[in-house]
């Protein structure tokens, strides 16, 4: 539990234990991603005042981080980022508050037996897949009509590639300004989930 600030890689892992954390990641070099790894594992306990709903109860082996990614100086605007968070038998909710246009996240998101909820930044560009095993995936969009992040008065394109009874997989992009990206600056998104509901806000 923490608020914590990261140049380079931060890592925590636990079992038994929550892991509730605000993080800011700091990009000053995309040819180094700033990596952000959380793990927990095990059982939960949910509080006696709990709702239940696998979405509220509080578990000991949950995940909840807010995430904010921003890149250091204008040499880093594109930025690079690399999260991976794992856990088991319990939720797993990752918000992404920030990203700086234009910067590169790889995420990594995954538990078992409990649902998995990841709300991505509106800047976020590249692909994703959402999968599940014994439960529907789901793909929700964010704001209708977001504004362009960068200020370039692009609008956002969704793309769906592959829709199932288990997974989702598509991309989405800023399009219709003056771009400028490299090849290969892209991002990739994965939200699983075993026997839970796994769900990606973009």
């Amino acid at each position: 539990t923490g608020v914590y600030t990261v140049t380079g890689s931060l890592s925590l892992e636990t079992l038994n234990g929550l892991i509730d954390v605000g993080i800011n990641a700091l990009s000053a070099n995309a040819d180094q991603p700033t990596s952000v790894h959380l793990h927990t594992e095990n059982g939960y306990a949910p509080l006696a005042s709990a709702a239940f709903s696998p979405l509220t109860r509080t578990f000991h082996s949950a995940i909840a981080a807010s995430l904010a990614l921003d890149a250091t100086s204008p040499s880093a605007s594109r930025g690079a980022f690399h999260v991976v968070a794992g856990t088991s038998n319990a939720v797993l909710t990752l918000t992404h508050t920030r990203l700086t246009p234009g910067a590169r996240l790889t995420l990594d998101a995954q538990t078992s037996n409990s649902p998995a909820y990841v709300t991505l930044a509106p800047a976020y560009e590249g692909t994703f897949l959402v999968q599940t095993t014994n439960a529907r995936p789901r793909l929700l969009r964010g704001k209708e009509g977001e504004p362009d992040p960068a200020g370039r008065g692009r609008t956002r394109e969704l793309a769906i590639q592959l829709a199932d009874g288990k997974t989702i997989e598509g991309e989405v992009r800023w399009v219709g300004g003056e771009d400028g990206r490299e090849a290969g600056a892209l991002g990739n998104v994965a939200v699983r989930s075993r026997n839970a509901v796994a769900t990606l806000v973009l």
